[in-house]
């Protein structure tokens, strides 16, 4: 590993200077209006052009990242995920809601408990973030039925038609859920600043070629459903998510069209699963699936908008695992794709997921198991430790501060232009006066450095850089990029080799800070008239003067000149201002932030009466260093209400340490627990038996005469149905009454992707049998069926098992007088084939403070969460902290199918 490279500092003065002319627009802001009253429009607040949007007539870069409240049903953590996702640089964050958890009960759409939304839409505006609602009512998202509820099963007409039947199914979600979304969009003092109709609405089965995958779109139903939300009251600009770049619904194309046009793009696809995340042959070029030039002939007036991009994918049965996912779908993979989209001048740039978090209570669909991880940017857990993160960060910081991106226009991206070398592209976005440069392999697979000129347009002329001779590297699956005459507040920045993680002016002074990869030689120029240059860290650093510049070249160098992984160090906190604003992304922010150099992750930042206070958390003793700050401040530095250790004031920069004290965890052993046990199957001259179930990828099914077992399938994630005959052991006597109990597994139901299909309506559980003389049946599902009592866990947590019927997985069950209990412990498993569950209680006494992830590791199915061991991968399954109780007493519950021998133990950590 290259040695960290440090710091240099130009010690001149500067007299402040108005910011250089921006581009003059001619372009006309868009409003949204009613189909009644074409003329007025519906509000004034959230506005568009080809652009971007504008909130309160102020450019907004529309970052963010996809985050679901049902995925982490713990309200009391959605601030603490938003804080993280507003620390990126982040304006916003995209969210679906699932018409089946909330309507489980046609006619009754609940809201309440973990499925209440007030605390999440609070904890967005608490953070500063904007929101993209997404409530469908399809929204795929590989969640059961794509979010129908089961019922829909049920019902004569096709699903995401105008049939009459689908239509007058989701008036009621729709009419609730608009009305709940409607009392927090920003006309209403709320985050919420756009609206997605449908998801995905766009691809027909049997469609003859590409260019006719929307072959089946019904105008009609689009319109419908849009009409819907607008009598709701939704006045937000509406999106939609093309699955594929087509120009469905962009303004103009007619009866359906939204405000704002968008799609999708998975270079690496979605849900396949790769043992070899280096592989990069199995990723499509998302310059074979869009451009610039496309995006302007298909919508024109509207901001290139990407609603779903990768980041993560999830893992099928028998996978890899998430860790492999993120492998996959990493920071390298961010560092070349992410600023592919750049090329396009991308302004409303979603990724999907930000956190994936945990199909909890069943609700995923057949082809994923529990965890949907996805290998995204946050863990499942809410750690951050995944380098994708601070990639993230550095990318979306820069173009924070880089307003003449927005309005720039890009160039068609060629080989061997503006270098001198014919294996790098480059795309070229032009300005006003700024103008940016991204640079690439023209092959993104090699793994081999490319050295390099690059040929820049400035205003000192065309330049050749490095001047001072020599080459700049471009590393194997790596991108750059560049800007040339960058305003940094009245002080123009010529151009850096190295790229920009952020700057700020206050006061009479600017604060550029920049980073570069390993082995990498790097310089800048600035007009000469700022004065000389003086080091005052580092070394290897060479200043000369070259014409009208100054040019700074350096190997590895610190503080504002970093390596990369150092930069990671480094955070952008917005200082508080009045409300409306609060802490949402503006570029009238410039003068009202600070740069710290603080490790883990800082959350908030305020000043009061000459002292920073800081918010965020460390995971070891770590050095705060005040970057920049607004003039006067900082004598000193407070960090989660305490005062820095070791504090001092060097080169007129404050910095001291925050220490970091290993917490003391008394963790039971789940082995030395006291586990009780409840046998939960059901209550309840033939030859052989025939039976034909279907239950959705890797489910299985088991079957009894009685008390008698009779065979399983054990299920194959490539398999949803299996036909199979038993033999009974022995010969049945006549005039007895005998009792075959069938167990199949819901993995849930079917996604329904495709248009002009039901694949949602295709069913589980028995699909036929043959038993002669034996023809009365009866099937039992969870109590209550669509009439569920246990709302709190919502419609698809429970299943038909005799415990869950009666209740006895739940808290305060062991105390119960009318189970039957008896003492064994998951690692003695179950003596036959069967069904049954372990239950135990324990305590945790966490130490206050700290934020502590903690998973249960199970080679067994869990009631919330489930498993099929034999097809795998998933082991560890995180619980949060509001599931579980960091500070008191908990009660955990295994539910163990076993397909004829003993199941294996369980373990913690």
């Amino acid at each position: 590993m290259a040695s960290l490279m440090k710091v240099y500092k130009l010690w001149v003065d500067i007299i402040a200077q108005n910011p250089a002319n921006r581009h003059e627009l001619t372009s006309q802001q868009r409003h949204v209006f009613s189909a009644e009253d074409p003329e007025k429009p519906l509000q004034d607040i959230v506005t568009w052009d080809e652009y971007s949007i504008l909130v309160r007539g102020e450019r907004i870069l529309f970052f963010s990242g996809e985050f679901h409240p049902f995925r982490l049903p713990s309200p009391g953590l959605w601030l603490d995920v938003f804080q993280k996702i507003r620390a990126l640089g982040y304006s916003g964050v995209s969210f679906y809601l699932m018409w089946g958890l909330l309507e489980g009960e046609p006619g009754h759409v609940r809201t309440e408990g973990v499925f209440a939304l007030d605390g999440f839409f609070n904890a967005a505006s608490q953070a500063g973030i904007y929101l993209l609602a997404r409530p469908g009512p399809y929204i795929n998202a590989e969640v059961s039925g794509g979010g129908f509820p089961s019922w829909v099963q049920r019902i004569e007409g096709s699903v995401r038609t105008t049939d009459p039947t689908f239509l007058n199914a989701t008036k009621n979600y729709i009419s609730t859920i608009g009305e709940i979304i409607s009392k927090v969009q920003i006309t209403n003092g709320g985050p919420v600043i756009l609206f997605q109709l449908e998801n995905e609405y766009s691809i027909c089965e049997g469609a003859p070629s590409h260019e006719e995958l929307n072959f089946c779109l019904e105008k009609d139903y689009m319109a419908a459903i849009e009409q819907q939300f607008r009598d709701a009251e939704i006045v937000v600009p509406f999106v939609n998510n093309d699955a594929v770049a087509l120009g469905d619904w962009a303004p103009g194309t007619g009866q359906g069209a939204i405000d704002i046009y968008g799609f999708d793009n998975y270079p690496f696809g979605w849900g396949n699963g790769y043992a070899s995340p280096e592989n990069w042959t199995q990723i499509t070029d998302p310059l074979t699936q869009y451009n610039f030039s496309q995006h302007q002939s298909m919508s024109p007036g509207t901001p290139f908008s990407i609603i779903e991009f990768q980041g993560g994918a999830p893992d099928p049965w028998g996978g890899t695992g998430a860790d492999v996912c993120a492998e996959m779908v990493s920071n390298i993979f961010a560092r070349v794709f992410y600023k592919i989209n750049y090329d396009f001048r991308i302004t409303i740039f979603n990724l999907y997921m930000m956190l994936g978090g945990t199909n909890w209570g069943n609700l995923g669909y057949s082809s994923g198991y529990t965890s949907y991880d996805v290998g995204a940017a946050i863990i499942e857990d809410r750690q951050i430790t995944r380098e994708k993160y601070s990639e993230i960060k550095l990318e979306a910081q820069f173009l924070q501060v880089s307003p003449a991106y927005i309005t720039s226009k890009p160039h068609s991206p060629c080989s061997g232009c503006y270098t001198n070398a014919s294996a790098l592209m480059t795309t070229r976005l032009q300005g006003e006066s700024t103008n940016f440069y991204i640079i690439r392999h023209s092959n993104y697979i090699v793994t081999q450095s490319t050295s390099y000129e690059w040929r820049a347009n400035t205003s000192q002329g065309s330049i050749t850089v490095p001047q001072p001779g020599g080459s700049s590297t471009l590393h194997g699956r790596d991108s750059k990029f560049h800007v040339t005459d960058c305003d940094l507040g009245g002080i123009n920045l010529i151009y850096p080799t190295a790229e920009t993680f952020t700057w700020r002016r206050h006061g009479s002074k600017s604060v550029l800070v920049l980073y570069g990869g390993e082995d990498e030689i790097h310089e800048f120029a600035v007009d000469s008239n700022l004065g000389n240059a003086t080091t005052i860290e580092g070394s290897n650093v060479r200043l000369g003067k070259r014409g009208a510049t100054f040019v700074v070249q350096w190997d590895h160098l610190d503080v504002y000149l970093l390596w990369r992984n150092e930069a990671y160090q480094y955070w952008v906190m917005d200082l508080p201002a009045p409300e409306p604003l609060d802490l949402h992304a503006s570029p009238s922010r410039t003068n009202s932030s600070v740069i710290v150099k603080a490790g883990y992750l800082l959350r908030n930042a305020s000043i009061s009466e000459n002292t920073l206070h800081l918010t965020g958390d460390v995971n070891a003793t770590s050095t705060v260093e005040l970057i920049s700050a607004p003039p006067g401040c900082c004598s000193d530095v407070l960090y989660d209400g305490n005062r820095l250790q070791n504090i001092s004031n060097t080169n007129g920069r404050v910095s001291g340490v925050v220490p970091y004290i290993d917490p003391k965890l008394a963790i039971p052993e789940m082995e030395s627990l006291e586990w009780r046990y409840l046998d939960s199957l059901p209550e309840g001259e033939e030859k052989s038996l025939y039976l034909s179930t279907q239950g959705g990828y890797a489910y299985g099914h088991s079957v009894w005469l009685d008390s008698t077992y009779l065979g399983s399938w054990q299920g194959n994630p490539a398999i949803q149905n299996y036909n199979q005959t038993l033999q009974f052991p022995q010969s049945l006597q006549g005039d007895e009454h005998y009792v075959l109990t069938i167990l199949i597994d819901n993995l849930g139901l079917d996604l329904n992707f495709e248009l002009n299909t039901n694949t949602m309506k295709s069913p589980r559980g028995l699909l036929d049998y043959d038993l002669s003389g034996h023809n009365s049946w009866k099937i039992t599902g969870n109590l209550g069926g669509e009439q569920y009592r246990e709302h709190s866990r919502g419609p698809l947590n429970k299943g038909s098992t005799f415990v869950e019927r009666q209740g006895y997985h739940l808290s305060g069950a062991l105390n119960s007088t009318k189970a039957e209990w008896q003492t064994r412990t998951p690692q003695e498993g179950l003596s036959a084939a069967g069904v049954g569950l372990f239950a135990t209680t324990f305590s945790l006494d966490y130490p206050q403070g700290y934020d502590i992830p903690t998973s249960v590791y199970v080679t067994i199915p869990t009631t919330h969460q489930s498993i099929v061991n034999n097809t795998g991968p998933q082991t560890e399954y995180p619980i949060p902290e509001g599931i579980l109780n960091h500070h008191g007493g908990n009660h955990l519950a295994h539910h163990l199918l076993g397909s004829g021998r003993k199941w294996g133990k369980a373990g913690r950590d």
